[in-house]
């Protein structure tokens, strides 16, 4: 698996019962490039963004991430969904901020910080704390 920062979508379709949200989406980033998504409320903006972190399955087109397909397989010409497992494993290679997002009110910043390294990828929490500090000095919230 090639980690490259990339994200492809071809023709991308997400429904919710009758309701088409996305349809036939086609999006490229590179990796290091900087994309915004805008439009009004209700077209779609989230759901994208939830299909690309494995939140919400396609229905249809080609997702994807880091070089591979995203959430499903291809085989035997059709695309079946990947194992829950596989899925997670995929997840925890892809990050997001949601809308609303809170940190943990009971958790200092660096904790909240060092969370989703230490529960998902299960790094040392030694070298946690370390990244954590840094990334918290880049934005002015050393100390």
């Amino acid at each position: 698996m090639k980690a490259d920062g990339t994200i492809v979508a071809r023709k991308l379709h997400k429904s919710f019962g009758s309701h088409e949200v996305l349809r036939g989406i086609d999006l490229s980033v590179a990796a290091g490039e900087i994309s915004c998504i805008i439009g009004p409320s209700g077209s779609g903006k989230s759901t994208l963004l939830r299909c690309v972190n494995g939140l919400e399955t396609v229905d249809r087109g080609v997702l994807r991430v880091n070089g591979e397909d995203f959430g499903y397989v291809e085989k035997d010409n059709a695309y079946h969904a990947v194992r829950p497992q596989r899925l997670a494993e995929q997840r925890s290679r892809v990050g997001m901020v949601f809308q609303q997002f809170n940190l943990f009110p009971n958790m200092t910043a660096e904790d909240n910080v060092m969370s989703g390294p230490v529960l998902v990828k299960k790094i040392d929490r030694k070298l946690a704390r370390e990244r954590a500090q840094e990334l918290l000095a880049q934005v002015g919230l050393a100390g």
